[in-house]
């Protein structure tokens, strides 16, 4: 049985803020360069990510315009609001690739998990022997790179969602490739 304290005023102001002494207190944050930002921003997710338990937050990490519109639009319409934590790097607003359509902000909602929009029969999903999940910035260096238009073996799905955690999602997308051997957790890291 769950159970749900709803704190007003000045309880709320005093919960969020030691929310965020706990979230602080094991490293404090400093100003880094360019090359060591991503090691810096997976340490930051994986802290939220270890505060989660028993839906009491949601981190998401959105790689487009629509999904972030829609994600703030879930937020704002939910009776209930439990905190929202969304990770996403100023640079997706100025890639082309990360752009939405009109036609994707009128329309639809916030998607947990995303599909490889290339994989559209039956032929191509027998094809994927390696599965490449991904989210955020890394979906789209991804799919604009070189590597992504020669390789037809391998299928990359989004999980923009990731706590809690879309299981139910993400099982029918894998059952979906009958081949598949590999399932490959690709994230932002620093140079070596």
């Amino acid at each position: 049985m769950q159970h749900c304290v709803v704190l007003a005023g000045e309880q709320r102001v005093d919960a969020y803020a030691a929310f965020c002494r706990q979230l602080f207190e094991a490293a404090p944050l400093q100003f880094v360069s360019d090359e060591y930002f991503p090691l810096l921003l997976r340490q930051f997710i994986e802290r939220f990510l270890q505060l989660a338990g028993e839906d009491n937050i949601q981190v998401c990490q959105p790689s487009s315009a629509a999904q972030y519109f829609h994600l703030l639009r879930r937020q704002a319409l939910r009776k209930w609001r439990k905190p929202l934590v969304v990770f996403t790097p100023k640079s997706l607003l100025r890639l082309p690739q990360a752009a939405s359509r009109l036609e994707d902000l009128t329309s639809g909602s916030f998607q947990p998990v995303f599909d490889d929009p290339r994989m559209r029969s039956a032929e191509d999903r027998a094809a994927v022997r390696r599965l490449l999940l991904c989210s955020g910035k890394v979906f789209v260096d991804l799919m604009s790179g070189d590597l992504r238009k020669t390789t037809e073996q391998v299928a990359v799905v989004r999980v923009e969602q990731l706590y809690p955690f879309p299981e139910e999602d993400l099982r029918q997308i894998i059952g979906s490739f009958p081949n598949l051997r590999e399932i490959v957790l690709l994230q932002e890291e620093t140079r070596n």
